[in-house]
């Protein structure tokens, strides 16, 4: 026996699209700042601060472990020695809430402060 749609539950559904409609155009509509650095760490230890734009190699007792790129308020793993390069696959970060972790070599790129200074959050809305 089928159930019979309630109009209540395309009320439902049409609010909760509504919604969601709302908020990625909300979403669109906020400028994206960027971030003003990220600070690369080896084992929980500073391995290098960036604010500059450019390449930069990571290395720990000589050895090559990473390459860090920071372009106009984004960041990424450009390339990778390790072996499941989900570092590098995890792409560009521009938001503070973002980080890039290599496992393998226990590395974390974590951005500094963000340009956007008005307060403003998606826990505010």
């Amino acid at each position: 026996m089928a159930k019979r749609t309630k109009k209540y539950d395309i009320f439902i559904v049409a609010a909760i699209l509504l919604f969601a409609v709302i908020m990625i155009f909300l979403n669109l509509l906020i400028p994206q700042k960027g971030i003003i650095g990220v600070k690369v760490t080896i084992d929980g230890v500073l391995a290098v601060s960036i604010s500059q734009d450019g390449l930069y190699p990571v290395e720990k007792d000589g050895k090559h472990l990473l390459t860090v790129e920071f372009y106009q308020g984004k960041a990424r793993v450009k390339e990778s020695t390790c072996d499941n390069q989900i570092c590098v696959k995890t792409g560009w970060i521009s938001n503070t809430n973002q980080t890039i972790v290599c496992l393998p070599y226990k590395i974390v790129v974590e951005p500094i402060g963000g340009k956007n200074t008005d307060g403003v959050d998606i826990i505010t809305w």
